[in-house]
This record gives C-alpha cells, sequence and structure tokens, in this order.
C-alpha cells in the first residue's frame, strides 16, 4: 500500500513507526500532478502507483536477503509514500542544489545532464555501484546495455571525488532525442519540401531563407537571447565536429576547447541564421531568419507564424501535436555528419542519506522509473489517452515515406551523445 503527497513540504526521508504499520516516507525531487488530467500525466501516476504497490514487497526481499540490513525495523506491514520535495525557486539556480545548500535535499535527486560534473565532484550523489549496496552491480552487461543508452553511460560512470569511478546516476526513462518541430502549412506554402532525416545545414539554410516573411510576421526559426543561446548553438557545434569541453585526465580537471576552426564554422553558420543581411519582398531590409523574442515564440508557432523551433522529444511534446499539422525530423547534418543530440534526465541517491531502508527505497524508486514495466504503462496509458497516432506507422496505404524515414532514425540514435 501506498500514497502520493504532493502538497506537503518534506526533508528528506524517514521512517516511521506505529503499532499497526511501519511508514516509509519517500522524498523525490518532482511528482506528477493528481490534479491533471493529460494523458502523460496520468501515465506517470500509474508508473508512480505501481512502484507503491511493488516496493513493500522489494524491500522485505532484501531484509530477507541481508537479515541486518535493517536493524529491528519490521517490514511486515509496510506503507511507502512519495512526498514531492520542496525548497523556494531562484531564477537561474538548479532549484536541487539549493535545496542541498538548506539542507533538505530529496532522497532522489534530478541530476541535470549538464551540470552533473557539479553534483558528483561536490560529493553529492551516493555511488550506484558499491558492492555492499547490490544496486548497479547487481546487474548483468545485458540489462545495463538495455538500460543505459551506451553514449549516456559516460555521463554517469565518471571520475568522481578522490579521481574514483563510479556510476553516480541513472536515466529515468528513454534517452531524448532533440528534434526540428515544422510546420507543413509553412512548408509548403512556401514551396520548401518536407525535411528528411539526412538533410543538412545548406537545406536548413535554404528553408529559412524561403520561410521567412517578417512583413507578414512570418519567421522562419525560433531562437533566444542571452544566456540561452548558448544552449541553442550547441548542436551546430558538435554538427561541425567540435566540442565545447573535453576531460584532461592527465589534470583531471574540464578544459574548453571551441577555439577551433571546426567551431567557427559553426558560429558563422549560426550568425548566418540570426543577422545575415537581406532584403524582403517588400523592399525592406532584414537581418536574419529567426524570431528570438523567447515571449513570442510560442504565440507564434501556435498561430502558424513559426517554421521551425528546436525540442526534446517527449511524451509531453507529443500531447500538443497535431500530426497533420506538425512534422518531427532530426536536427539537420553539419560538415562532420553529426545532428541530432541524444540527452536523458537522470535521478541519482543523495549522498546525504544515511538511513539504509530510506536509501534502498530510493533506489528501488529510481530502477523502476526505466524499468520494462514502467515502460509498458506509459505505453498503454499513452496509447489509451490517444497518442497510438504516433505509434511508428507500418508501411502501407496512407502512410507518407517520409514519416516511415524520420520515425526510423528517431528510433536509432545517431553516433555520439549529441550525434
Amino acid at each position: 500500500m501506498g500514497g502520493l503527497a504532493v502538497g506537503a513540504a518534506t526533508a528528506a526521508g524517514w521512517v516511521e513507526t506505529t503499532p499497526e504499520q511501519t511508514i516509509l516516507n519517500l522524498t523525490i525531487f518532482d511528482l506528477p500532478d493528481p490534479a491533471r488530467t493529460d494523458p502523460a500525466t496520468r501515465a506517470e501516476l500509474a508508473v508512480q502507483r505501481e512502484f507503491l504497490r511493488r516496493a513493500p514487497d522489494l524491500l522485505r526481499a532484501r531484509q530477507a536477503a541481508s537479515p541486518d540490513r535493517y536493524g529491528p525495523a519490521d517490514l511486515s506491514r509496510l506503507t511507502v509514500r512519495l512526498h514531492r520535495a520542496s525548497g523556494i525557486q531562484v531564477e537561474g539556480v538548479e532549484s536541487t542544489l539549493l535545496a542541498i545548500a538548506g539542507n533538505v535535499a530529496p532522497d532522489v535527486l534530478y541530476v541535470n545532464f549538464r551540470q552533473s560534473d557539479t553534483y558528483i565532484r561536490q560529493g553529492f550523489l551516493h555511488p550506484l555501484d558499491l558492492p555492499a549496496d547490490g544496486y548497479f552491480t547487481a546487474w548483468p552487461p545485458e540489462e545495463v546495455a538495455r538500460r543505459v543508452h551506451p553514449k549516456i553511460e559516460p555521463v554517469i560512470r565518471r571520475p568522481g571525488p578522490g579521481g574514483r569511478i563510479h556510476v553516480w546516476a541513472m536515466p529515468g526513462g528513454a534517452p531524448l532525442a532533440r528534434v526540428v518541430l515544422f510546420r507543413r502549412d509553412l512548408f509548403e506554402a512556401a514551396g520548401v519540401s518536407a525535411p528528411t532525416p539526412d538533410w543538412t545545414w545548406e537545406d536548413f539554410y535554404q528553408a529559412c531563407r524561403k520561410i521567412a516573411d517578417p512583413g507578414q510576421g512570418v519567421y522562419a526559426l525560433g531562437l533566444s537571447r542571452g544566456k540561452h543561446e548558448s544552449y541553442l548553438w550547441m548542436p551546430f557545434l558538435w554538427g561541425a565536429g567540435a566540442e565545447a569541453l573535453v576531460f584532461d585526465e592527465t589534470e583531471n580537471r574540464w578544459r574548453a576547447v571551441f577555439d577551433t576552426p571546426a567551431a567557427a564554422a559553426a558560429l558563422d553558420f549560426y550568425v548566418r541564421l540570426t543577422s545575415e543581411p537581406w532584403t524582403d519582398a517588400g523592399g525592406r531590409p532584414r537581418r536574419g531568419y529567426a524570431l528570438k523574442d523567447t515571449a513570442e515564440i510560442s504565440l507564434k508557432w501556435h498561430r502558424g507564424q513559426l517554421g521551425m523551433i528546436f525540442s526534446y522529444i517527449d511524451q509531453k511534446v507529443f500531447a500538443n501535436l497535431n500530426p497533420d499539422l506538425t512534422g518531427i525530423v532530426p536536427l539537420p547534418l553539419g560538415p562532420a555528419g553529426r545532428g541530432t543530440e541524444i540527452n536523458s534526465r537522470m535521478m541519482g541517491l543523495f549522498a546525504g542519506v544515511t538511513n539504509p531502508l530510506v536509501r534502498d527505497a530510493a533506489w528501488e524508486y529510481i530502477r523502476f522509473q526505466n524499468s520494462p514495466a514502467a515502460a509498458a504503462i506509459r505505453v498503454q496509458n499513452l496509447v489509451e489517452g490517444g497518442f497510438g497516432r504516433f505509434l511508428p506507422p507500418v508501411a502501407g496505404e496512407g502512410t507518407r515515406a517520409e514519416d516511415q524515414q524520420i520515425s526510423c532514425r528517431l528510433k536509432h540514435p545517431l553516433g555520439t551523445a549529441h550525434d
């Protein structure tokens, strides 16, 4: 048995003992909102309910294998409860880092893919591959291969404090591919063929030139300004064959390496998209083909005045897509033959959790999130919620050839973690 407590502010997990039962309270960095009724949220709520149903038996099995593991704790009547972690929000600062600083860190942390090195080097994460715990090390190689994409494994398994190599986090589900969402109607109106999985920077550039019509309020591409701009430039950096950082094992530190001709080519291409001078049909001088007003991007996208946006693709994105109006394609291939980035929402165990029962429960939560059982629950709920139209199409009558190609490309992510 179990329950989902969302509203209450809680600190790290704790165990309560009453004459009737033992209650294990586990804090999670985030939980789905039971008040929401969209298919994606309903799917996540179903995953949480199934975990709560299974968790007591999983923990009793651990206790049976090691009777002294939890001391005198009586798990014969165990209830597990999940609590959403709470804390202050500061723009530009990871909420998890604030929670750690405020001594209210959740047991299960969200580990930002790009900031994971901070969590690891500062000792915020409990290693998941310690033999005494029986977590990651209990999996055979084929299980690891199924749960962890080979391009993501170097992110979760790397040196930590003292240079010791451990597994520090786990993907919270399937990998995320960054893609281009494009408006079919704007492409057609501009006389541009729908992009294919093997399109290139030049194809992308020509599409931008033909679609942009600022006089009519139409822009080819939605980008951004300020600190977020580097995030949007990075795929072009990788597509050119460059890197932003490399880890120097001899010095045990990261080094910036984007002072290369390939990086310069990527920046030059990005500047063309955002600042290239041109003249519109009315004779007005223009600069670039992109809209960089973040507040306007969502509005123009839904109005049909924005040709393309970048997005990580997941069920929440699918929930707002009309496949007859919006197409999905990998990012264009750069000179190095690389395009779409692979990312992941990762979870880790907070190193400050000292109660072995709470820590084991936190691991079981992480383990269940990218399990076959959780995936099956998500698929069933999403298909029942209308997402069946997004399943990879079967070749046959009425199937777009381009959609078959795109589906194949997205099902087989490309050669590197940002490829």
